[in-house]
């Protein structure tokens, strides 16, 4: 496989009006042009490239050459007008159907270049000439059409004929670039490379090399007035694969007094001649930690890829497709093209056009990155180019502070993702009573505030209190792995649970150190705790907020309802001087009745018997006889009977009819 020998750089100088412009080829009058260094190095690493003279050879010529460079017919302007300023070389030029020629010979003493040296050769002259001046009778002169039809007959003329129209068709529909055929010769003797051993000449190495040259205006006033740059703010954001838009303006700032005052961006039927605005974009990778990253890109290249890029209007169309430029064979920018629509555009003095861009998302790092704006072919200028910088940022200026976000929120201040505060920072607010946070963008009802020695939340419905868990969206809903702590849900609290079915639900015991007020009636799980009418013994002398004195007086049952339609009465019973007695089949509810105390009856008294107090005789008659001179009680006395005398006892009182008692009050639950 061939090596290259030699490497090319190909620039026109600097002048008072233009940089250096390198890979180009200007078009212009050949005096206006600035002259062009081509320098040639050797780039063959281990090796030394003899330039020499070539001996008898006084002009070069297609035969005898050290370079030549080779340009399709009609690009250059007068090729014959090409000179060299440098010493020790020579130029001609030569033409033919095939190509344009420029030969160069030099003339200098042997010159040795070993690696990465350089020689260098400088012309005048080397311009391109517009295509609106290209006159195809003069570019292939007759005598050239003669001199074939004479030497080389009909047949290769219909051959270079339709050659000729290849090279035709290719020039007319060419785009904005051109090719430079360099190539040298080793057999002539004037190239040769050596090393410590010679090589031969030719074979090893190749023989010409081409490059691509854009084509640049160079006639006319240098300095367009034009200004460019971006509508409010030249920053996009960098975050969270946030869509951002620009737009550029392009303002003729002459005065509508200025002779000439008008920009004219021509339009021609053939749109390779048409005036061109190009924008061209920076892109590449970027990724932690890798080496190829380009952070000073706009995005990478899918990213930029994506964006739209348009002019408003239908005076403006895109030229194609998206193209891309490459150096090394790596895509390091895309580029737009737009040319007129259909008729030139004409932008007066003081008048704006804009370009819009938009659909802009980029991850890259926060810093600059450039629009490259090239205007070309515009009547009356030459080509330029105007950089304009992109910001890519987190945070962006408009009518408002945008971090993280494009929305037009409410607020000066518009954030996505969230506010972190370092160590001891805080978030304050000024002394006046207000709602400080809205936490809903398109309804502000819904916030924190402050009022007088208050700090309120309002919200639509409900206010929940999770611990733990994810974030969803459903009402209520803890997300997974959280639970509801505490839930006020349409005026209910629910604590350890997210549907409060009371205005107090409490999920789990309660613990109350101090006194519970409730202005209803309190239940458990089976029931009310105390329900109405319940009766209990109470030790002091009144009775307590919510019980009345079982005293038989009157209440007011608008005032106790509940205890009206529990005793279906407007008093409440007198249990003063009474002991309690559950109701049954012998005692029904609210019956009242006992004595205090009881004086006995015959009747009431069981039945006994009372033996006397001491033996008595009693004289007994037997046969109409008395026996009273015997002895009492003894077996001698006949028909007598023993026995204890019954007597008179008691005093007829009333005895105490109740058991020991401690006197209480009864009060009733009211």
């Amino acid at each position: 496989m061939s090596e290259m020998p030699f490497g090319f750089t190909w620039c026109y100088e600097q002048t008072d009006y233009e940089d250096e412009q390198c890979n180009v080829l200007v078009i212009g009058e050949p005096e206006d042009v600035p002259p062009l260094d081509i320098k040639i190095t050797n780039i063959l690493p281990d090796n030394t490239i003899a330039i020499r003279p070539m001996d008898g050879v006084s002009q070069p010529d297609r035969e005898h050459y050290h370079f030549k460079l080779a340009f399709l017919p009609g690009v250059l302007a007068d090729p014959s007008a090409i000179a060299v300023e440098s010493a020790d070389w020579l130029v001609s030029s030569d033409s033919n159907g095939d190509e344009d020629s420029i030969y160069l010979l030099w003339t200098g003493p042997e010159t040795m270049l070993s690696y990465q040296d350089t020689m260098e050769v400088i012309l005048t002259g080397v311009a391109a000439q517009s295509t609106e001046n290209v006159d195809l009778a003069t570019t292939v002169p007759n005598s050239i059409f003669c001199q074939l039809l004479k030497v080389r007959g009909l047949e290769d003329i219909k051959t270079w004929f339709f050659r000729l129209l290849s090279i035709i068709s290719g020039f007319q529909n060419r785009a904005t670039t051109t090719n430079v055929n360099i190539s040298w010769e080793f057999d002539q003797g004037g190239i040769e490379v050596t090393s410590p051993v010679k090589i031969p000449e030719g074979g090893d190495y190749d023989e010409n090399f081409t490059l691509t040259l854009e084509m640049v205006q160079s006639s006319g006033k240098s300095n367009i007035p034009l200004y460019v740059g971006f509508v409010n703010c030249n920053k996009v954001l960098n975050t969270y694969d946030e869509v951002s838009t620009l737009q550029l303006r392009l303002t003729n700032t002459n005065l509508p007094t200025a002779a000439d005052p008008d920009i004219t961006f021509h339009y021609d039927a053939d749109i390779n001649l048409s005036s061109q605005l190009v924008v061209t974009l920076e892109v590449g990778p970027f990724e932690e930690g890798k080496e190829d990253n380009v952070p000073w890109a706009l995005g990478t290249q899918d990213q930029v890829n994506n964006i739209s890029i348009s002019i408003p209007g239908d005076q403006w169309q895109q030229n194609g497709d998206i193209e891309t430029i490459q150096v090394d064979g790596v895509v390091q920018g895309l580029q737009w093209t737009f040319i007129p629509d259909g008729a030139n555009v004409v932008l007066a003095a003081r008048k704006t056009m804009l370009i819009n861009l938009g659909n802009i998302v980029t991850s890259h790092p926060t810093g600059e990155a450039n629009l490259y704006l090239n205007y070309q072919y515009v009547t009356g200028y030459k080509d330029g180019q105007f950089v304009c910088q992109i910001e890519k940022a987190p945070l962006t200026f408009d009518t408002k502070v945008r971090v993280g976000t494009r929305q037009d929120l409410d607020g000066l201040l518009n954030v996505k993702d969230g506010i972190s505060i370092d160590e001891d920072g805080k978030l304050k607010f000024d002394t006046s009573y207000r709602q400080m946070i809205d936490l809903s963008y398109d309804n502000s009802i819904y916030g924190i505030g402050l009022q007088t020695y208050t700090t309120y939340f309002r919200s639509r419905e409900n206010f929940a209190w999770y611990k733990g868990g994810s974030h969803s969206d459903d009402k209520l809903d803890p997300g997974e792995g959280g639970t509801a702590s505490m839930v006020l849900k349409n005026g209910s609290l629910g604590i350890g649970t997210s549907d409060p079915s009371q205005t107090l639900d409490v999920n789990g015991s309660a613990n109350i150190s101090g006194s519970l007020d409730v202005n209803g009636r309190i239940k458990d799980k089976t029931g009310y705790v105390i329900p109405v009418g319940t009766v209990v013994p109470y030790t002091g002398s009144s009775a307590p907020a919510g019980w009345l004195m079982c005293d038989g007086t009157s209440f007011d049952a608008d005032k106790y309802p509940d205890l009206n339609n529990v005793l279906n009465s407007e008093k409440v019973p007198d249990l003063r001087n009474r002991f309690i007695v559950g109701s049954g089949s012998d005692y029904a509810t609210n019956d009242t009745g006992g004595q205090k105390t009881v004086t006995l009856t015959l009747d009431q008294m069981p039945s006994h018997n009372h033996a006397p107090d001491e033996y008595y005789t009693y004289l007994l008659k037997v046969d109409g006889h008395y026996t009273t001179d015997k002895t009492d009680d003894t077996g001698s006395e006949p028909n007598l009977h023993s026995a204890k005398a019954t007597l008179s006892k008691g005093g007829g009182q009333a005895h105490e009819n109740r058991p020991p008692y401690h006197a209480l009050n009864y009060i009733i639950k009211c």
